[in-house]
């Protein structure tokens, strides 16, 4: 899986939030996923794209209480409207 999207065992470690070791212990078959991570590689496993958008996703909720910030909004940008002729 961490090779199908292209992610370090670091980069792939913190997508799940585990420890690097952890990865590198089940790619060398020491040890077995078990618990949130598990659920997120076979939701990764059935739809790749699902698990980078729910793990982009929980990782901004992570940063944004991690920094106490909140996502900016963006306003939608319309072209103003000229005054009507009296």
């Amino acid at each position: 899986m961490r090779k199908r999207l292209n992610a370090s065992q670091a980069v792939f470690a913190r997508y799940l939030n585990v420890s690097t070791k952890l990865v590198q212990a089940w790619e060398s078959n020491r040890r077995h996923p078990d618990g949130p991570a598990l659920i997120l590689l076979r939701l990764g496993d059935r739809d790749p794209a699902a698990l980078t958008a729910t793990v982009f996703g929980i990782a901004m909720v992570n940063a944004q209480q991690a920094t106490g910030t909140r996502p900016s909004r963006t306003r939608n940008v319309t072209k103003k409207r000229r005054p009507r002729a009296a």
